[in-house]
């Protein structure tokens, strides 16, 4: 369970998370995000900009639903990284999959003492020659499943763990844009990273994306307790 001594750093890193208006990691980021996205027509930049408004009361409660960890609140399966699967001798936790395909040989599970936020196992990744990162299995929008997401705020949270400053990151993709990026300060102790993002109107997912910018070989962050917290319906 979260530690108790860590409580005063968490709120710190909430309000951080409101106003930190991080960039994505570089410009190929930003092209791939929009070939994934596959939308065709770009969005009016006046939408686009009030969608990536954060600050909010609306955001300011959904992170803090976020941030207790309620269990029935959390769309994500295995956010916990309990559950992991091996393939060709490398290991990735159930429902998450790498965004980056160096990151299957970089992501590892780790267990046990102070690696550990909650449970037995939490999520290990090191970069080298790029970003890597993993992406929760969508949750899938269309006009017939979860539509009435669209244009709603979403709200990812995740705790992190790094000895560098941003070297731990978190954001959403909607399969049309994605959310400003939130770091991690550095400092080597667990922070919740938290980011509220409202889904375009024509988003066709949800997905929490978690990963290491740090690409040094050597920075590992450790991630664990990923939730994504909708409004309440």
């Amino acid at each position: 369970m979260a530690r108790a001594s860590n409580r005063l750093s968490v709120i710190a890193v909430l309000v951080a998370g409101f106003v930190i208006i991080g960039c994505t990691s570089d410009g190929s980021e930003r092209a791939s995000t929009g070939a994934s996205g596959n939308a065709g027509v770009a969005e009016d930049e006046t939408a686009r900009s009030q969608r990536l408004a954060l600050g909010t009361a609306a955001a300011q409660a959904l992170t803090e639903r976020a941030r207790v960890g309620a269990v029935a609140d959390n769309v994500l399966p295995n956010g916990s990284f309990e559950v992991w699967l091996e393939n060709d001798g490398s290991q990735l936790p159930e429902h998450w999959h790498a965004v980056e395909q160096e990151t299957i040989a970089k992501a590892g599970r780790a267990a046990g003492g102070d690696v550990v936020h909650d449970g037995k196992n939490t999520l290990r990744l090191v970069a080298d020659r790029g970003v890597v990162s993993l992406g929760s299995d969508d949750l899938l929008i269309t006009d017939t499943e979860n539509s009435s997401l669209r244009g709603k705020m979403v709200t990812a949270g995740v705790w992190a763990k790094a000895d560098a400053p941003g070297a731990a990151f978190l954001n959403i993709r909607d399969g049309v844009d994605e959310s400003p990026i939130v770091d991690h300060p550095g400092d080597g102790t667990w922070q919740f990273l938290a980011v509220s993002y409202t889904l375009s109107p024509r988003a066709t997912r949800a997905m929490v994306r978690i990963g290491n910018r740090k690409q040094d070989d050597k920075t590992a962050v450790l991630l664990d307790s990923a939730v994504l917290v909708t409004p309440a319906r």
